[in-house]
């Protein structure tokens, strides 16, 4: 592992640090942060034949996410401009027509997000959003998808998450309206440091939700599609973070991924 190199963690999960001991006559060198830098997902056509969708993030000299940009064979689909407010939060993430807003309890958790869709002449108009409640521990405990103009007493659908030990979701809960079970997704995970961990949050996938590490196993229990699963398994570099991963689907189906990060 190369010791002077360490992932630094933007969300509030975790902070993990990498650094070489050092003898007090010896100067200590200055620590990197890593980034991700490219998420590119390889989608089989049929046959040999693959297409392959990369996002792109860049960042300003504190390490702040400036950009995101999503491409599919070096074409730029559409590119995403990053601000934030004034406690250096992420409060906006703005595309050509839409945008998505950030909102912060006391605590700076993220509490509600909300996709806004242009309507011309430099407005917007809100098309939905989601509102999100932690434990005890900070970890995401619920979150709620709402239609736009409905209050927050009214929702459509409910997510509701179990972590392990590692601040890991282990099992996810997708509930309707009336708090009947939709799915059951239980996940299993390695021992390194997720990349996503290095961005804020984008638009959220109940998903994707915030983990510490990478799944390596995932069930997903529909109650009127039947079960899904897929497995994955990782390349890691010599920090322990993953440069390549294969998905393996129950049919045999395959998908692969790549990562890459820039460093400083």
């Amino acid at each position: 592992m190369n010791m002077k190199t360490r992932l630094l963690y933007l969300l509030p999960l975790a902070v993990l640090l990498w650094g070489c001991p050092s003898s007090d006559s010896e100067t200590p060198e200055p620590e990197e942060t890593c980034y991700l830098q490219t998420y590119t997902k390889f989608q089989p056509l049929g046959g040999n034949k693959k297409v392959a969708f990369s996002t792109k993030y860049t960042y300003n000299t504190q390490g702040q996410l400036t950009t995101v940009a999503l491409d599919s064979a070096n074409v730029t689909l559409r590119t995403g401009q990053v601000s934030y407010d004034s406690q250096k939060r992420l409060s906006e993430i703005a595309y050509p027509n839409s945008k998505v807003v950030y909102t912060y309890n006391a605590q700076n958790q993220l509490t509600r997000q909300s996709r806004h869709i242009a309507s011309g002449n430099g407005a917007y108009t809100e098309n939905e959003y989601y509102t999100f409640a932690y434990g005890s521990k900070g970890h995401l405990s619920e979150a709620r998808y709402h239609f736009a103009g409905t209050d927050q007493s009214s929702w459509y659908y409910t997510w509701k998450y179990t972590y392990n030990d590692s601040g890991n979701p282990t099992r996810i809960e997708m509930l309707d309206a009336r708090g009947d079970r939709l799915s059951l997704t239980e996940i299993s995970f390695d021992n390194h440091p997720s990349p996503q961990n290095s961005l804020p949050p984008g638009f959220f996938e109940p998903l994707l939700a915030a983990s510490a590490h990478n799944p390596v196993a995932v069930t997903v229990t529909n109650q009127h599609q039947g079960t899904l699963s897929f497995a994955v398994s990782y390349t890691y570099n010599p920090e322990g973070l993953p440069v390549s991963a294969v998905k393996t689907y129950g049919s045999g189906e395959q998908e692969q991924m790549a990562y890459t990060y820039t460093c400083f």
